[in-house]
């Protein structure tokens, strides 16, 4: 495993890791309203910034809260960062999006050495290198900042460089 990995000893120690995908967005506090994969992979959402290859989205039971989160990967680690860049701390309906890299774990087919049977498998398999490895304990700390770059939007009523919020209840006639 090399000198990365000198601090886990065995495939064990591995689950207590996440790794940041860099291809991979995490989003929260979005409106229930707009909740839905066809919603969000329009140009005037987040397909603005590239090839969506897969939308998760996670739908709070909580009335109260009104909002949910979704995972975005991207075809490309550009196309991730251009859309945290564009989208973190932005404002859709006075709601503050907040938008960062989304993290993934080992397969544990490929820590044991296995080839993995699930051709849709969505963990790594591969290393990655230490400056992208957390533990659990890393991940409570960072509250949902796992970048250091300067967001463009903040406080804006937007999403991304060409969209205002206002054109959206006409266009999805929400």
């Amino acid at each position: 495993m090399g000198n990365l990995f000198m601090h886990y000893e065995n495939s064990n120690d591995f689950n207590n890791i996440r790794i940041i995908q860099k291809t991979l967005v995490y989003i929260i506090c979005i409106p229930q309203k707009y909740a839905d994969e066809t919603i969000l992979s329009r140009k005037e959402f987040f397909g603005q910034f590239g090839l969506i290859k897969k939308i998760v989205i996670n739908k709070r039971a909580s009335i109260v809260e009104s909002t949910a989160s979704a995972y975005i990967t991207f075809n490309t680690e550009e196309e991730a960062k251009l859309c945290i860049q564009e989208v973190d701390e932005s404002l859709l309906e006075g709601k503050v999006l907040k938008c960062t890299y989304g993290t993934t774990k080992y397969c544990s087919f490929f820590l044991k050495s296995v080839p993995c049977q699930n051709n849709e498998c969505m963990y790594l398999h591969d290393f990655r290198p230490q400056k992208d490895l957390l533990s659990k304990e890393e991940m409570g700390s960072t509250k949902h900042k796992l970048h250091g770059f300067e967001v463009k939007n903040k406080n804006k009523e937007r999403i991304g460089k060409k969209y205002n919020l206002d054109m959206f209840n006409d266009l999805f006639q929400i």
